[in-house]
């Protein structure tokens, strides 16, 4: 599990940070390849369950680009197809991805520092909180008398507070539950593969 950084071993920051630490960011690079490979996945699934409307409903839920959106697509998709146990561990499955994609959006989509008396970890940085507290550096220097010293403390110390550094095992641990994940997927997949779920063209033709 990632931990809180000390202030005392000192920061830095720029876009070719994460390059002096290879090893460690080639991590970043693998979780998000991995996590395109769940994404690939439950657009199969989802393939599946729309039968023969798939071309354009996997279209449709390419075009999505809210999460929470795509999974209410796939949730509504498999409401209407899958029997009451199938649900149930579909349910089970996408309630595990949960904790993994919120770990790999923290990964992908942060603002990675290193420390130069720390070789083994990476340190992520909170964005929202990083712009808030350099807003009002900027502040300051554009105009010292408008700033609110308290708010630009407590903005200081909740940033400072945020950092949490990554060593190598808790970049590991991620691709662990990932892999899992895209198990547990993989293993569903194939199931309803064997199963093949009916479409259209399984059902009697429409008396005239």
């Amino acid at each position: 599990m990632p931990k809180p950084f000390s202030l005392a071993d000192g920061w830095r920051y720029d876009i070719n940070s994460i390059k002096e630490r290879p090893i460690l960011g080639a991590h970043i690079g693998t979780i998000a390849a991995m996590w395109a490979q769940v994404e690939a996945t439950l657009g199969v699934i989802l393939s599946m369950l729309l039968g023969a409307d798939s071309v354009v409903g996997t279209a449709m839920y390419a075009s999505i680009i809210s999460e929470q959106a795509r999974s209410a697509a796939m949730n509504a998709a498999a409401s209407e197809k899958l029997s009451a146990e199938l649900m149930i561990q579909y349910s089970a499955i996408m309630n595990s991805i949960k904790t993994p994609r919120k770990s790999r959006n923290k990964v992908v989509h942060g603002l990675w520092a290193i420390s130069d008396k720390r070789q083994d970890c990476l340190i992520l940085i909170d964005l929202k909180k990083y712009v808030r507290q350099l807003s009002f550096m900027q502040l300051g220097f554009a105009d010292p008398r408008r700033v609110d010293l308290e708010k630009w403390s407590e903005a200081t110390k909740d940033h400072d507070a945020s950092l949490m550094e990554y060593k190598e095992a808790d970049f590991i641990e991620i691709e662990e539950q990932i892999l899992q994940v895209m198990k547990n997927l993989a293993s569903f997949m194939h199931e309803l593969f064997e199963l093949r779920l009916p479409t259209t063209k399984d059902f009697p033709p429409t008396p005239n």
